[in-house]
């Protein structure tokens, strides 16, 4: 019977008709933990493997701060602590510029073959950094998989989306007063707009008084 053993920094395929005494292993490519692939060693790059964020799509607030001519939606991701700032041409939605807080990668570095490394990874983001038994990689479909796990969700919408519909009146829409972009200070563009102008008046009788 065929054998198969999978280990951390590479696979060994055991020849079905070796004999048995000394079976003559057939070595595979290192397999990468992270980005589930098989890759060469010669060709490991510091910049290698990447892994995009997973933006939560439908949590885009508007920058209610930002009084340039074009609006400016800000996306969290749900794999870490990053965020994804988008400039928009207010006529036709297109999008004209953005910004990254931590990057457009969740990981970028070599591949990884040392499960302490990818243990630590792990800890930052359950979400990204998926195991090989989750994936499936004992059969050899694994970065297919995760490709298509992968894409499911993580790719920053362009333009206004049907529920972003800014309403001043009713308030409607998430907002938020400017940076530290943080989940925590995202409200109603109504109840922002007035934190902004509470503090611009505070700002004015400051100014007033010295």
């Amino acid at each position: 019977m065929q054998r198969f053993t999978i280990m951390a920094r590479e696979k060994i395929v055991y020849h079905p008709y070796a004999p048995t005494a000394r079976p003559q292993p057939i070595r595979t490519a290192p397999h990468c933990l992270v980005c589930h692939q098989n890759f060469d060693p010669s060709m490991n790059q510091p910049n290698s493997c990447n892994i995009s964020h997973i933006w939560q799509n439908e949590a885009a607030v508007l920058d209610a701060s930002f009084t340039g001519p074009h609006p400016r939606l800000v996306y969290f991701a749900k794999c870490c602590n990053a965020t994804h700032t988008a400039y928009f041409d207010a006529e036709d939605d297109d999008e004209y510029g953005h910004a990254y807080s931590h990057g457009p990668f969740c990981y970028s570095g070599p591949h990884v073959t040392d499960p302490a490394i990818f243990n630590a990874l792990r800890q930052q983001s359950q979400i990204s950094f998926r195991s090989c038994n989750s994936m499936g990689c004992a059969d050899g479909h694994g970065a297919q998989r995760y490709k298509r796990y992968m894409e499911k969700d993580h790719t920053v919408p362009l333009g206004f989306n049907a529920d972003l519909e800014w309403d001043d009146e009713r308030g409607r829409g998430p907002a938020i007063d400017g940076a530290p972009y943080e989940q925590s200070r995202v409200g109603r563009k109504q109840d922002v707009d007035r934190q902004i102008e509470h503090r611009r008046r505070q700002e004015a009788g400051c100014r007033r008084r010295y």
